[in-house]
């Protein structure tokens, strides 16, 4: 009878259902040091088991990425029926940050769509002993993290470090840098921000809680451009550090104070120690960085927004330049500055060729030059002239802070040599005598000269209605085509009246490439920025929403109206700065309500008119 006790307990756990939904959370141990970390294991058993919801707590922090993650199936029997039961364990780290008393809150699993929770736990958080200081030449041994350190009764000599090497902390295994060059600058002056990592892999295994995608600090009031990372080592107090680097350039859009954010840094460090294997959560946070930020001086007439240091260059694409065919006249400027505020340079009048509005194109910067910014103008020029003509100096201002005084560059004129166009300047003439009809060179195999009838010409009967149509017709078609002809001609030389004529229509264009374009929000933008400078001939290079604000205020009565602009400039420009993405519906209604603004600008212009 006591042989088949064991037998018949086995037999019970085979066949009656273990607890269907249970949730339990466990600790290794229930006194940590503050800082230090420990493990949670968490297990669930039941049907369907959703992930756990962890507890927010002040004073513990929780890793959300659990370190392990296991699932597992087992079979049951019942009443003669099989049944499977799924288990999941996981193992978190944690870390306390406050001493004392603290109690683990209950943590949530879903299993079979309902709620179940554990009990909570009861930890006594201790002060943290000191960390030791790191032996050299020990991080294989720490491949695997080992589990969640706890203090070391024994002494374990420290291995000296070598001459002229000061013993280390895990103060000196990671330490993070923020820096700009300069903390007074002007208004869309470049501003470099420069994020410093330094990371003694040698020694430790370090571990960024977010993987390898690093947050930057929060950056308001600034126009962000493209960052460049760098990887290097770096030699700091005579070790090697790796030392991962991102420049980031800056460029202010208003003028006063600004701040650049606490850029943070929060992971763990493992590392040997005169206590043994070791490991540390570490967070890490620079000082914010304060920005004073002047206004530019009174801007003078042609300048185009551009603040930096700039060159400009001039070409003709073409070797062979004939008449009547267009040829590509390439503006070239480089330099250092906020690519988007460079515009595009004024050309002089060329009253001998036609010349449209130039293609743009901005190269990014390389590596080797990551501070340099190459933007390029092409200008289609027709030239309806033959002979040598001078393509006049082309010149470009922009606001030079070193210099603290705008700064006129030039490309000196060149000239050219317009070719003819080869063409036949003849003329079909119809009518003449039979001699002169007789003398009129054919044209093509199926083209002939019009040549009257020999017939006699007979007058066609009309009514009086189309007697005084015939009379009227001329007179009125002239008056069209002449009001046409004063209307094209005064689009082509009244700039101010040009760019207000097609203010609306090439808005629209611009609205419908915003969904397509490569950034959305950038293409909104300088699609609401650009039908504020056309409207109201003013130049869009560099306009901030601060500038929209001083234009509308001049010309629309309307402050509903100037906000409803301003609006949608600075939702774009906060988005941008923030380096944000926007979701599809929230992109569709910006571009509605910029339509809609927009629309009610030129009924409210329209009405004013008349």
């Amino acid at each position: 009878m006591r042989g088949a006790l064991p037998i018949l307990l086995i037999l019970l756990a085979v066949v009656l259902p273990a607890s269907a939904q249970v949730v339990t959370a466990t600790v290794a141990k229930k006194q940590v040091e503050a800082g230090s970390l420990f493990r949670i294991t968490l297990e669930a058993s039941g049907g369907a088991i959703e992930d756990p919801v962890l507890p927010e707590l002040e004073g513990i922090e929780i890793n959300p990425a659990p370190i392990s993650n296991i699932s597992s199936m087992q079979y049951q029997f019942s009443n003669g029926k099989q049944s499977t039961v799924s288990r999941r364990t996981w193992v978190y780290e944690a870390s306390a940050s406050r001493e004392g008393a603290i109690t683990l809150p209950a943590i949530g699993v879903t299993i079979d769509g309902k709620p179940y929770t554990t009990q909570p736990i009861a930890l006594t958080v201790e002060k943290a002993g000191p960390a030791g200081t790191i032996r050299p030449g020990n991080r294989s041994r720490l491949q695997q993290r080992p589990p969640a350190p706890a203090p070391q009764t024994r002494n374990v000599p420290a291995e000296a470090p070598p001459a002229g090497q000061k013993p280390l902390t895990f103060d000196d295994l990671i330490f993070i840098k923020s820096a700009v060059g300069k903390t007074t600058v002007y208004q869309g002056e470049q501003v470099m921000l420069r994020l410093s990592l330094y990371q003694l892999d040698s020694m430790a295994i370090i571990e960024y809680r977010g993987g390898r995608t690093y947050p930057l600090p929060e950056i308001e009031g600034f126009y962000q451009g493209k960052a460049i990372d760098d990887e290097r080592t770096e030699n700091v107090n005579g070790y090697e550090y790796t030392l991962h680097e991102w420049t980031i350039p800056l460029y202010p859009t208003g003028v006063g104070d600004y701040y650049i954010g606490p850029w943070e840094w929060k992971g763990y460090v493992s590392a040997s120690t005169d206590r043994g294997p070791t490991t540390v959560q570490r967070e890490l946070k620079t000082d914010p960085i304060e920005i004073t930020v002047k206004s530019l001086p009174e801007r003078p007439a042609g300048f185009s927004g551009a603040v930096g240091k700039f060159e400009i260059k001039s070409r003709l694409l073409d070797s062979d330049v004939i008449q009547g065919v267009p040829a590509k006249l390439l503006i070239e400027v480089t330099g250092e500055g906020n690519p988007d505020a460079i515009g595009a340079p004024v050309l002089p009048a060329i009253p001998w060729a036609h010349v449209s509005d130039p293609a743009i194109e901005i190269k990014p910067p390389d590596r080797q030059a990551a501070l340099q910014v190459r933007k390029t103008f092409t200008y289609s020029i027709t030239p309806q002239e033959v002979g040598d003509r001078n393509l006049p100096e082309v010149s470009y201002i922009y606001f030079s802070p070193e210099k603290e005084a705008y700064v006129t560059e030039t490309d000196p004129p060149f000239t050219i040599h317009v070719k003819p166009s080869g063409e036949s300047g003849e003329m079909v003439v119809v009518g003449g005598s039979q001699e002169q009809r007789a003398g009129l060179k054919e044209l093509a195999d199926d083209l002939h000269p019009i040549m009257t009838s020999a017939q006699p010409l007979r007058p066609r009967g009309s009514g009086v209605a189309l007697g005084v149509l015939g009379a009227l017709a001329p007179p009125l078609a002239f008056g069209f085509f002449w009001a046409r002809t004063l209307r094209t001609r005064r689009l082509q030389e009244d700039s101010a009246y040009a760019r207000d004529y097609y203010a609306l229509a090439n808005f629209n264009k611009r609205l419908e490439q915003v969904s397509n374009a490569r950034d959305p929000l950038e293409e909104l933008y300088a699609a609401g920025a650009g039908y504020i400078a056309d409207k109201f001939n003013v130049s869009a290079s560099g306009m901030t929403s601060e500038d929209a604000r001083a234009v509308l205020s001049r010309h629309l009565p309307q402050p509903e109206m100037v906000e409803g602009l301003l609006k949608i400039l600075r939702r774009c420009e906060r988005y941008r700065y923030a380096g944000s993405a926007l979701q599809a519906n929230e992109l569709q209604a910006l571009i509605e309500g910029a339509q809609t603004v927009v629309e009610q600008v030129e009924q409210a212009l329209k009405e004013r008119a008349r």
